[in-house]
């Protein structure tokens, strides 16, 4: 989704290698993360059991307003506040996964934060874990992306070909 999107200019067929006007990649993976999660929350709205999660009206609040929150960190120019935003989605994410996990019903790991309100199953600790994970390697990218100024390259431009 992010992809396609251009910050100043419209959209075109032809983008220069040196463009400063699209969006480096630190900032389309945190977009693109923050689209999927907006997907899953309004989906879970209109179909509870999508995907065999259980996204009551809280779960999916929770996931849009994170997501809302990525797909800002991922508009915002600031590299320092991206980096924290998603390192903070990475730490709530692993704490719900692994309170999940810890604190979950033997059988199927059903965690029954509010009874009838927010219960969360074992596909739920998954996800949460999986998206740990996407924000914990995005703030490594951003801490990355933040020491080079700039996009990090393979080659230096010392080494000769």
């Amino acid at each position: 989704m992010s992809i396609i999107v251009n910050r100043n200019k419209p959209l075109t067929n032809q983008v220069k290698s040196d463009s400063h006007d699209l969006y480096n990649p630190p900032q389309m993976v945190s977009m693109d993360i923050g689209f999927i999660m907006l997907f899953l929350g309004i989906t879970g709205v209109i179909v509870p059991t999508f995907l065999g999660l259980a996204l009551s009206p809280m779960h999916c609040f929770v996931l849009c307003a994170s997501a809302v929150l990525a797909i800002w960190s991922g508009y915002l120019n600031n590299r320092r506040k991206a980096f924290f935003i998603n390192f903070a989605l990475a730490v709530f994410f692993t704490l719900n996964a692994l309170a999940g996990i810890i604190l979950g019903g033997r059988a199927d790991m059903i965690l029954k934060v509010m009874p009838g309100f927010l219960e969360l199953t074992s596909i739920d600790h998954v996800l949460h874990g999986v998206l740990a994970l996407a924000f914990f390697s995005e703030a490594i990218a951003w801490r990355i992306y933040l020491r080079k100024d700039g996009p990090h390259h393979l080659r230096s431009e010392n080494t000769a070909i």
